[in-house]
C-alpha cells in the first residue's frame, strides 16, 4: 500500500516538473536547473506542436527540358532511393543560406549529366519546388497540376 502511494507521488512529481521545465524552456530558451533536460525538451515539444503546423505539402521535382520545348519529369527515385535521401537533400537546400544557389546548380548539373549519359538529349534541367494544399485523405489527394499545385523554379542548368 505504501509502495503504491509512493509510486503515485513519484509519477506526479515527474509529470509536474516536466511541465514546469517545458514552460520554462519555452519562455526563456534555456534549460531549467534541477530538472533533467530530456524531460523539459519532451514537454516543450508537446507545448509547441501548433507552431509546426504546415498548410501545404512540398516536393522537390526535376524536369528535363527537351529540344522541342516540351518538358519531361525526371524520376528522382533512382537518384534518391529512399525518402531519407530526398529529405536530406531538401534539408540541405533549405539550410545552406549563402551556398544555396551553388548547391542547387550543382544538383541540376549532376542530373543534366546523368540524363545525357542515359541517352536523353535535354537542352537543360531545372529543379522545382511544387506546393499544393494538404488533405486529411493523404499526401497526394489534392495534387492536381496545374489547378491546385504551384511550381516554383529554383535552379536551372545550363542557364
Amino acid at each position: 500500500m505504501v509502495f503504491k502511494k509512493l509510486l503515485q507521488w513519484v509519477i506526479l512529481v515527474i509529470f509536474i516538473s516536466a511541465n514546469i521545465g517545458g514552460i520554462y524552456f519555452a519562455s526563456l530558451q534555456k534549460y531549467p536547473p534541477l530538472i533533467p533536460s530530456q524531460l523539459s525538451f519532451i514537454s516543450f515539444n508537446l507545448i509547441n506542436l501548433p507552431k509546426n503546423f504546415e498548410t501545404a505539402n512540398f516536393e522537390l521535382v526535376a524536369e528535363s527540358i527537351l529540344s522541342n520545348g516540351s518538358s519531361k519529369r525526371i524520376d528522382l527515385k533512382q537518384f534518391f532511393p529512399s525518402l531519407r535521401g530526398k529529405e536530406s537533400i531538401r534539408n540541405a537546400i533549405s539550410a545552406t543560406g549563402s551556398q544555396k544557389e551553388e548547391l542547387l546548380t550543382k544538383t541540376a548539373r549532376i542530373l543534366f549529366e546523368r540524363e545525357n549519359a542515359s541517352g536523353e538529349d535535354p537542352q537543360s534541367v531545372q529543379l522545382l519546388w511544387e506546393r499544393w494544399p494538404k488533405s486529411k485523405n493523404g499526401f497526394r489527394t489534392l495534387y492536381a497540376p496545374p489547378d491546385l499545385s504551384i511550381s516554383t523554379p529554383i535552379a536551372k542548368f545550363p542557364e
